[in-house]
């Protein structure tokens, strides 16, 4: 191979720097990770304008993260993001919830489709998987009225349809939604 050949191939070469797999990958990732940076400044400015909007709503700093316990999961990876997760009643203000929103939103973004319950109470979370049964049998009304009022939030997203929000329900899910977010 003569030296101008040996020129064009390199010449060739460094011009399709975007076939290389492991180029695309790094600057995907760093795309990602600048989108969720972004995206949650931008939730931090929301809850800041929503919380002056409520001033007798008791709200603490939480520096963006809501603490909650996972009481059931199930999916795939990078498919399903399924869980029911329990906060403490202290977060179901619509400032903390609206911070959780952001939270979960983020913690479901390599998934394509994500469907996350949100309870106050770890009993009510427990009535998840038995509640459809229930609702059909007029012996658990009282179990039912419970496990509506401590669902406070849902959480749903599918890349397909284009649905990406949370509900949040400060009165519980049988009361009309307080907010709703959609991205």
């Amino acid at each position: 191979m003569n030296e101008t050949t040996q020129s064009a191939s390199v010449s060739a070469h460094k011009k399709r720097w975007y076939t290389n797999p492991w180029v695309v990958s790094t600057l995907i990732s760093l795309g990602v990770v600048a989108v969720i940076i972004i995206q949650g400044n931008s939730g931090d400015r929301k809850v800041t304008q929503s919380m002056a909007a409520y001033p007798n709503q008791q709200v603490r700093q939480t520096n963006g993260i809501i603490p909650y316990e996972v009481s059931k999961t199930w999916g795939a990876p990078n498919v399903l993001d399924g869980k029911v997760i329990v906060i403490s009643k202290s977060y179901v203000n619509e400032a903390d919830m609206t911070t959780l929103g952001w939270q979960l939103k983020n913690e479901a973004a390599s998934f394509n489709i994500a469907n996350i319950r949100v309870f106050d109470d770890k009993d009510a979370a427990n009535l998840y998987d038995s509640v459809m049964n229930m609702a059909m049998d007029d012996r658990y009304k009282m179990e039912l009225f419970f496990y509506h009022l401590h669902s406070v939030g849902y959480y749903a997203k599918n890349n397909n349809t284009g649905i990406n929000e949370f509900v949040i329900y400060l009165n519980g899910n049988d009361a009309p939604s307080t907010k709703t977010i959609q991205w």
